[in-house]
């Protein structure tokens, strides 16, 4: 079940970063404040709330009901018992193995119809904006791929004001050196690069390092 946090790329400004983890099941939705000062009161109150979107929230923004079901079932099916480690080496007692279920042909394109979905209803930018979509690493690359893939079939109004991007674990060695990989205007941006809003996409959330690392990464790209 995707993630996505709020952050802008190349912000001078604090960040307020909202994530939803396994939000897409309902499961967990997490809004928190790295270490910045915020001014907004009312802001830094919303990214300390931990909260689910409800199942009936969701299922009016999905553009499949069944898709709910579908996937909830599916990960149901493919959750490993543990105990197993994190990256963040926390200890986790099952894991639902983002990897298994984004490549379950069964239900790949659910899971990405479902994301496209919410990332629509919940973090569409304002008229004349554009919006990023940065998938993380290998899982968060998996969905951001998929996303691209699928959007012009079933989302063609995203198209107009999102596109998807892939930001490497670390920057490459040859080449032209990205780390944020994506349209051709993304990889032409410097320093002086107007900022962009963007929806940090990840599979799951077990401590917030990677969230927080990829966050500070994209506020200085």
């Amino acid at each position: 079940a995707p993630s996505a946090s709020r952050v802008q790329v190349g912000s001078p400004h604090p960040l307020v970063l909202f994530r939803l983890g396994h939000s897409i099941l309902g499961v967990d939705r997490r809004a928190r404040v790295f270490g910045m000062a915020v001014d907004d009161a009312q802001a830094i109150k919303a990214a300390r709330a931990q909260f689910a979107i409800p199942r009936e929230d969701l299922i009016k923004v999905l553009s499949r009901g069944e898709d709910y079901d579908d996937v909830l079932s599916v990960c149901a099916r493919n959750v490993k018992m543990g105990p197993f480690t994190a990256t963040s080496g926390l200890t986790l007692e099952y894991l639902l193995n983002a990897a298994t279920n984004m490549l379950d042909k069964t239900v790949a394109s659910a899971i990405t119809r479902m994301t496209l979905d919410v990332i629509r209803a919940y973090f569409r930018p304002a008229e004349g904006k554009r919006l990023l979509v940065v998938g993380m690493e290998m899982a968060g690359g998996v969905m951001v791929g998929q996303c691209a893939a699928l959007a012009p079939l079933t989302h063609k109004d995203m198209l107009e004001w999102c596109d998807f991007v892939y930001c490497r674990k670390e920057k490459k060695k040859s080449g032209t050196g990205q780390q944020l990989e994506g349209p051709q205007f993304i990889v032409e941006r410097c320093p002086n690069s107007p900022p962009l809003n963007a929806v940090f996409l990840d599979d799951a959330l077990s401590s917030g390092g990677s969230l927080r690392d990829g966050a500070v990464l994209l506020k200085g790209d």
